[in-house]
């Protein structure tokens, strides 16, 4: 990646979330009301939750080939006040989902303070997930409904399909519930968990600030059958950059000592063209403005390189032969910011390269602007505002690309990822790991665990030793 190289804590969270971005889409219904905080559908991060919060959503969607889905769900509490709380920063959602004439009992997890959920059920043949977000208005920002349904009887893998779900005032379920009984994630460790660090201006900051402090929060939330993972990373002069990721889960093995989980989802993969144009309508819904670049900013002019500190990072608008040679040959956690900069002084040199040696890197605010990213096949945002950051966020938080993709017709392919998860600390502290082939980058090494097959999944015994450690 041409583009500055931040800690290795942050490179371990990039590779555990280098997977593609789910494609699921959805428009729904919804009736939502929250009595502690009058402007939004559930209290704020100071607020409790007051017992007479009601969360409800409903809708419905065909399936490919025929046949209605409909469901419901309200918050636990309306229910059986009992079972209202998970933990102190979420609380239980259930409801019903109809396939056919066949009804499945459907349980998750809502977190007030992101203010999304997740909720799942399942059959030995069929996974059935629904995800959503809102915002502090108490407005849907889309919600996604996504099934896993097997291939056959005896078969180990499965295909991904994706929903749009018609927004409805009401559902009519009237079928026979199934009785049938399978088990997935674990009931303890159901609901909200979450990774925050912060690193101050000044040596070891992710960007090399000298002013301000930049940041790293991750929300993960689990009901039974889905994993539902928001990352945003806050740079000290405020720029975002944001991971979204969700699946469903196919298998789970009790281990003893921990859990190996296999999990599958759908990935849209467009061309750039696509890409760009959801960007330009996703701005126009939004109200925003923003320039489309051909590439990166920090290329838009000159020939240079810079280096600035020993966690800074290294970047520079040189030919790409270059640029990859000299990361074969450095270190960035190892080697000073010194011997790296002697290191390409030379190799310019003797290969014969003109370029301008800067002492920070060149100024990337150009005012709100955006670019297609190839290697996510996503588009990267700059320049915005702290308040326009936030309506970027829902770019990804309602799969907006996605959506758009589905709209055009792309055809999604399903994805298989292996985690092996651990509980530690009365079950208050849970570290997730990646299964892969371990591949090494500038100095690091990440596990590449995406594959086509169950099968492929199943096979990974390599994993990631660090992992990331959430806690409730």
């Amino acid at each position: 990646m041409k583009n500055t190289i931040k800690l290795k804590a942050i490179q371990r969270i990039a590779a555990m979330l280098r997977i593609a971005i789910i494609a699921i889409v959805a428009v729904i219904g919804f009736a939502m009301m929250g009595c502690g905080n009058p402007s939004g559908p559930g209290p704020g991060p100071d607020d409790t939750l007051p017992p007479t919060t009601a969360f409800s959503v409903s809708g419905a969607f065909t399936k490919v080939g025929g046949g209605e889905v409909q469901f419901s769900m309200t918050d636990a509490a309306s229910a059986a006040r009992s079972i209202r709380s998970i933990t102190a920063d979420s609380y239980a959602i259930i409801g019903e989902l109809e396939d056919g004439d066949i009804i499945f009992r459907l349980s998750g997890t809502y977190d007030p303070v992101a203010l999304t959920y997740t909720a799942s059920s399942a059959s030995s043949l069929i996974r059935y997930s629904i995800n959503g977000a809102f915002n502090e208005d108490g407005e849907s920002l889309g919600s996604t409904a996504t099934l896993l349904v097997r291939d056959n009887n005896t078969s180990d893998d499965w295909t991904a399909f994706s929903y749009v779900i018609n927004e409805t005032a009401a559902v009519n379920i009237t079928g026979t519930e199934s009785t049938e009984t399978v088990s997935g994630i674990p009931a303890f460790a159901r609901g909200w968990w979450s990774y925050a660090e912060t690193w101050a201006a000044g040596p070891g900051n992710p960007d090399g600030a000298t002013e301000g402090s930049s940041s790293m929060d991750t929300n993960v939330l689990l009901s039974e059958w889905t994993i539902v993972d928001e990352t945003v990373y806050t740079a000290y002069d405020g720029s975002k950059e944001f991971n979204s990721f969700s699946a469903s889960v196919v298998d789970v093995e009790n281990m003893g000592t921990y859990y190996n989980m296999i999990m599958g989802y759908p990935v849209y993969a467009g061309t750039q063209a696509q890409v760009e144009a959801a960007a330009g309508a996703f701005l126009i819904d939004k109200g925003l403005t923003a320039q489309l670049l051909d590439e990166p900013p920090m290329y838009m002019s000159g020939s240079y390189w810079w280096y600035v500190s020993d966690d800074k990072g290294y970047g520079g608008h040189i030919p790409d032969e270059a640029y990859e040679d000299i990361f074969k040959s450095i270190d960035l956690f190892n080697m000073s910011a010194e011997d790296i900069r002697t290191f390409v002084r030379q190799y310019l040199s003797d290969n014969g390269i003109t370029a301008e040696e800067l002492s920070e890197p060149p100024d990337l605010m150009l005012g709100p602007s955006y670019w297609y990213d190839a290697g996510m096949n996503d588009i990267s945002w700059a320049g915005f505002s702290p308040s326009q950051w936030n309506i970027i966020s829902q770019w990804y938080m309602t799969n907006y690309l996605e959506r758009h993709l589905i709209d055009a017709g792309v055809a999604p392919q399903t994805k298989y990822l292996k985690l092996r998860v651990s509980f530690s600390n009365s079950n208050t502290r849970m570290t997730i790991a990646y299964y892969g082939t371990p591949v090494t980058e500038h100095g690091y090494t990440w596990y590449d665990g995406e594959v086509n097959s169950v099968a492929a999944a199943r096979a990974f015994t390599q994993f990631d030793p660090d992992g990331l450690t959430l806690t409730r």
